[in-house]
């Protein structure tokens, strides 16, 4: 199957990153009211979809989430959006 590194912003301009072998699941997930699907996201939703990037195998989807996580800090943050795209 094929793997996803992905970046979601909320509506105060935070943002998440995360990996997944499916993007519309895990989205459902972080915007769902269900708890425990995702203990920043749940709490500071709703979500949307920024940047996505295919990766043959889940190790390098973790890889490029690990990559990008200095991007906004240390968990989610201000992301200098120039530096991503």
């Amino acid at each position: 199957s094929r793997w996803w590194t992905y970046v979601l912003q909320n509506q105060a301009g935070r943002f998440s990153i995360g990996q997944t072998d499916d993007l519309d699941r895990r989205l459902a997930e972080h915007n769902s009211p269900q708890p425990g699907l995702g203990k920043f996201t749940h709490k500071h939703g709703p979500w949307h979809l920024v940047r996505s990037e295919p990766h043959p195998t889940r190790s390098s989807a973790i890889g490029r989430e690990q990559e990008t996580w200095p991007l906004i800090g240390r968990g989610p943050g201000k992301l200098d959006e120039h530096r991503v795209r």
